[in-house]
């Protein structure tokens, strides 16, 4: 084991190991995942359309125009500045490929190049394991991994920002003896020019360049130290790092000021406005060749400064409140070097979230790119503490110092708990982390394994913290009793175990949350479901505009159905066809069929499904065919003493619901109604299981939202079936009373429905009405 160990921490292979790592988990399987709907195919699309534009003879100029009468609103095609996601997609169309595989593979290498880079920065201020471990983490951080497999992806920020700081790390520290120096000069210029190239194309002189050197500038004390003197005797008064820092502040000062000019003007006094030398500072509010984007005169008010956190909890879970734990922790260290790496990486972190709350409120969305800083000081601080403990294990220093760590790891545990539970409630957060807030929503029921998605990241982030609080609060000296060698091999293993896990997690990412999302935010699964099925001579309709998805998925030529007549016609055709309409017409469809049969052979994308005449060679996965019906449905559990009825038009003839269930568990309950008349408007159905002063509820769509009560007709019955999550780790023990009812609006201004019938006492002020108990246990 000590042999293997030794040639895993070889200074030379550690970024070697990294890469290989990095590259075995982001790169392979980059074809399977579809293009995420429509943000990830708006990329495409707009890649294929220039593509298409510069195929075609460029038709003639306008006449030019002084570049100082202009003050463009748009970005004009000239730009540099933030371009080089549409680059990189362009790029890859061209000289790769246009599949989905094609298009990803810049992003991912970009990302392997970033996880490298911060493995590098962390093997130059803590070692070979502080590399390694920097580099797992860094790899299993959600933001990494879903910016090296989308379109929507900012990666170039992040590795820009990680090369800079590795050059500026290897030129304060140069190797010793001519060959190893010679080496290092070359690896770190390259680094530095890559980086800068890359910084300006992805992030523009503030978010791309002044992050990076601010960080460098602001950690070296803008190379004022040699003002202050030597800090030792036998250091020279100007030192490497001292003469790096000197530039990075005169870098920093550069486009400090480059941004100024380019994003305010000096106007004629006015009131309410700041003032310079008897001058107004106005914003341009015109497009910022520097910023690569416009400086909008009015905030984003929405943008509060601390609407970044989110973002930051979010895409660095589970690890993220330990960062913090160990950014503040290494920049108080006794240890100089342990020091300069906290100054380094909470500088680095600390200006990263400035430069994107100031983007946020001024300009729009951008993903925050200081999580290598993260990494970083992960990586040095635990093996700060794995040092700390075998000098404790040789009597070398009393002690290893391990409060602060198993603070950590139950401030880790509390943390990952509750941001576990945050993200079971608001997925969408998380699914949208690369385009902002959250347009993109979670499709409910989505599973891994079997499993459901929410829960896998419940055990994440439990099982991590669990882990690192083994490690932190169960190790023991070797000199300690023998009695606790069980609680030694407990910490020593815990901590070791937490680190290797990030792979894992990794994995998870990619593989368990990537591919499963993927398959229901993209209609590839639909159009592969349709390529198998279909035979010679069968033929294929779309209702509805998919963008250029039929371009990337069909597979060959297609019919445009206008309207929903139109579909209703190409299904009755004699021979076989195969139709792609969207998923919220499936009810007015099955109105519309009146009857006739027709089959849903793929229903697993919440916006699109494969409909055909026949189901030849597949099934039929109509969820109305069992749950909008003419005749009332036989296995109603329960059934109300005396009519429920909701506005004389919607009766509650029954339900099933089991009598008990345990904490954080997922219940099905199933509502049957009669509809007595049609049903204006379109209500939600609220579910509400009230009990020891605490409710958890099943709000939600009737019947997963394929059919909504303003089609429901006279006469139908329908069958609504929803599961339930049980509340969670606060919940208390108890009899749950379970209450019923529709709802339209949202909070504040939502309207219930009005009961009009219901059994004595059952009815409350807000025309909810109890119908049963649960036990939680």
């Amino acid at each position: 084991m000590k042999r293997f160990l030794d040639v895993l921490l070889r200074p030379a292979l550690v970024p070697v190991w990294v890469l290989v790592i990095a590259f075995a988990i982001l790169v392979p399987g980059l074809g399977g995942p579809g293009l995420w709907e429509p943000q990830e195919l708006a990329v495409a699309d707009a890649v294929l359309a220039k593509a298409d534009r510069d195929a075609k003879p460029a038709p003639t100029p306008p006449a030019a125009v002084a570049d100082a009468d202009l003050c463009r609103k748009q970005a004009p095609d000239d730009r540099g500045a933030r371009t080089l996601t549409d680059r990189l997609a362009a790029t890859a169309a061209v000289e790769i490929d246009g599949t989905d595989g094609g298009l990803r593979l810049p992003f991912a290498l970009l990302a392997v190049l970033c996880v490298v880079a911060t493995a590098g920065i962390a093997l130059r201020l803590g070692g070979p394991r502080a590399g390694l471990i920097a580099g797992g983490v860094c790899l299993s951080f959600p933001i990494l991994v879903l910016e090296a497999r989308q379109l929507t992806s900012d990666i170039g920020t992040p590795t820009a920002a990680a090369l800079l700081i590795y050059a500026a790390v290897a030129f304060g520290r140069p190797a010793r003896g001519a060959g190893r120096l010679a080496l290092d000069l070359a690896i770190a210029s390259a680094a530095a020019a890559l980086g800068a190239y890359l910084g300006w194309l992805a992030g523009g002189a503030l978010l791309g360049l002044l992050v990076p050197i601010g960080a460098i500038a602001l950690a070296g004390g803008l190379g004022l130290r040699p003002l202050t003197g030597p800090r030792a005797t036998d250091e020279p008064l100007v030192t490497a790092a001292d003469v790096v820092a000197i530039a990075a502040s005169l870098a920093a000062v550069g486009l400090i000021a480059w941004l100024a000019k380019d994003i305010y003007s000096l106007k004629p006094p006015t009131p309410g406005t700041r003032e310079l030398l008897g001058k107004s500072i106005i914003p341009s509010d015109c497009w910022s060749t520097a910023l690569g984007g416009l400086w909008k005169v009015d905030d984003d008010v929405g943008k509060t400064f601390d609407s970044v956190f989110e973002q930051i909890g979010y895409g660095t879970f589970p690890w993220g409140i330990l960062a913090l734990v160990a950014l503040f922790g290494l920049a108080t260290a006794d240890d100089r070097r342990l020091r300069t790496a906290g100054h380094l990486t909470l500088a680095w972190s600390a200006i990263a979230w400035l430069a994107t709350q100031l983007w946020h409120r001024k300009v729009g969305y951008a993903a925050w790119a200081g999580f290598p800083a993260m990494a970083v000081a992960i990586g040095v601080w635990l093996d700060g503490i794995f040092a700390a403990r075998a000098r404790a294990d040789q009597d070398e220093a009393g002690d290893p110092g391990e409060l602060v760590p198993a603070l950590a790891g139950v401030l880790l545990l509390a943390a990952a708990t509750t941001l576990a539970i945050d993200v079971a409630a608001f997925p969408d957060r998380l699914v949208s982390l690369l385009v902002g807030g959250d347009p993109i929503k979670f499709p409910a029921g989505t599973r891994w394994l079997g499993i459901p998605l929410k829960a896998w990241v419940f055990v994440i982030g439990i099982g991590t913290a669990l882990a690192v609080v083994l490690g932190t609060w169960c190790w023991r000296p070797a000199t300690a009793d023998r009695r606790s060698r069980a609680m030694r091999a407990l910490g020593r293993y815990g901590l070791a175990g937490a680190t290797a896990s990030s792979l894992a997690v990794a994995l998870f990412w990619v593989y368990g949350w990537h591919a499963p999302l993927s398959a229901r935010l993209s209609s590839k699964q639909v159009f592969t479901q349709y390529r198998e099925l279909r035979a010679d001579g069968d033929t294929l309709g779309i209702m509805g505009d998919m963008g250029n998805a039929p371009r990337y998925y069909a597979d060959g030529p297609y019919d445009k159905l206008a309207t929903r007549e139109a579909l209703m016609s190409y299904l009755a055709k004699p021979t076989r066809v195969f139709a792609l309409a969207p998923a919220a017409e499936l009810c007015a469809i099955h109105r519309a069929a009146a009857g006739k049969r027709y089959f849903v052979l793929d229903d697993t994308n919440p916006r699109t499904l494969l409909l055909s005449n026949r189901e030849d060679g597949g099934a039929d996965h109509n969820p109305l065919a069992t749950t909008v019906l003419r005749t009332e449905p036989p296995g109603i559990g329960a059934r109300p003493k005396s009519p429920i009825v909701y506005d004389e038009k919607i009766e509650l003839v029954g339900w099933t619901i089991p009598k008990q269930a345990a904490f954080g568990s997922t219940i099905e309950v199933t509502l049957y109604f009669k509809v007595r008349e049609a049903v204006g408007g379109s209500w939600k159905i609220f579910e509400h299981f009230d009990g020891m002063g605490q409710r958890f509820q099943g709000d939600h769509d009737p019947i997963a939202g394929r059919c909504a009560t303003s089609y429901w007709q006279k006469g139908d019955y329908i069958v609504d079936t929803t599961t339930v999550e049980t509340g969670g780790l606060g919940m208390a023990a108890g009899s749950y009373d379970i209450r019923i009812g529709f709802f339209t609006g949202s909070n504040p201004n939502w309207k219930n429905m009005t009961v009009s019938q219901a059994p004595a006492g059952k009815k409350d002020s807000n025309n909810r009405v109890l119908i049963d108990t649960i036990q939680l246990e």
